[in-house]
C-alpha cells in the first residue's frame, strides 16, 4: 500500500552564553520553519509544536573543573505532510528556514 501522508519531526535548535539571546533566536527559527510550512499548504492542524528544552552545558577542563560553554534552547515542530510527492521539497525547505534536526 502506498503511503498517503508522512509525519515528520523537526529540532530546532540554537545556542548561547546568553539564555536570552539563545531564545530569542530559537523562537526567530521556530517562526520561520512555522512560516515556511504554512507557505507550503500545510494546514494549522497538521503543524504542532513538540517541546521546548533549555539546558546549560558545560565542558570537563584539565584540572577536573568544567567550564560554562552556553546555553542550548531546543523545540520540536511536528508536520504531517499529507501529499508524500512533494517530501523532498518540502524537507529541503524545512532546512533552509532554520530546522536542524529532523527525526523519523
Amino acid at each position: 500500500m502506498k503511503p498517503d501522508e508522512v509525519q515528520l519531526n523537526f529540532g530546532i535548535e540554537t545556542n548561547n552564553t546568553n539564555l536570552g539571546a539563545a531564545k530569542e533566536e530559537n523562537d526567530a527559527r521556530v517562526k520561520r520553519v512555522i512560516a515556511f510550512a504554512k507557505q507550503a499548504g500545510i494546514e494549522d492542524r497538521h503543524i504542532q509544536t513538540e517541546y521546548l528544552n533549555i539546558e546549560p552545558r558545560y565542558r570537563p577542563t584539565r584540572d577536573f573543573g568544567m567550564d560554562f560553554m552556553g546555553y542550548w534552547v531546543r523545540r520540536n515542530v511536528s508536520v504531517t505532510l499529507r501529499d508524500p510527492s512533494k517530501f523532498d521539497a518540502f524537507l529541503s525547505g524545512m532546512l533552509e528556514a532554520g530546522a536542524n534536526y529532523v527525526y523519523g
